[in-house]
């Protein structure tokens, strides 16, 4: 998705407004896949531990087994397979293990300290834009006789500058993670 332009900050047109729902949207969609895939795959390496744990059980009864065992062959044979197997879960555990490390907490990490960031610029933003509002409204109310106007005119001058603080902050972190999705993120999964 190419970058937001500073500059419709001031502008702050319909068109502009649809390109910043436009990033909003791909962000919510980008969230929202990586949230499943984080949950489908923390699913899929619990199961993999829950398995593990099953075929250690089974390994220990092939050792237990091959201790009863009169004829020494069948009791090496059934020894080694039993060590073969623990060794095997030892490498998925192992491969779970990086799976956590390398992929999920890493993603889980970018949800929190990047995606959720936005989202609260996002509500100060909106939160500035009401209050313009609110502020323009009062003023157009008065009358120009009226002498509280000048009090009027300075808090939506205040209203504003607050306002276009927070649009150009909340611009400036929607380019910033649409940056970081493309290396952060593509930095995780290729690992």
């Amino acid at each position: 998705m190419p970058a937001l332009d500073i500059r419709g900050c001031l502008e702050d047109s319909p068109t502009f407004r649809r390109r910043i729902q436009s990033h909003e949207d791909s962000i919510n969609n980008f969230e929202q896949s990586l949230k499943t895939v984080v949950k489908l795959t923390r699913a899929q390496v619990e199961l993999s531990n829950v398995y593990s744990e099953q075929q250690k059980e089974l390994a220990r009864e092939y050792m237990s087994f091959a201790q009863a065992q009169d004829d020494p062959i069948v009791a090496q044979a059934l020894e080694k397979f039993g060590k073969t197997m623990f060794d095997v879960e030892k490498n998925r555990q192992m491969l779970s293990t990086h799976i956590m490390e390398s992929f999920i907490t890493p993603l889980d990490t970018f949800m929190k300290n990047t995606i959720a960031p936005v989202k609260d610029l996002k509500k100060k933003f909106e939160k500035s834009s009401d209050d313009v509002d609110s502020a323009l409204s009062k003023y157009m109310s008065k009358k120009p006789k009226d002498p509280t106007i000048h009090e009027s005119a300075k808090e939506l001058a205040d209203s504003r500058k607050t306002f276009y603080t927070a649009y150009l902050e909340y611009v400036s972190c929607l380019n910033d993670l649409e940056a970081k999705k493309k290396v952060d993120y593509m930095e995780n999964v290729s690992n």
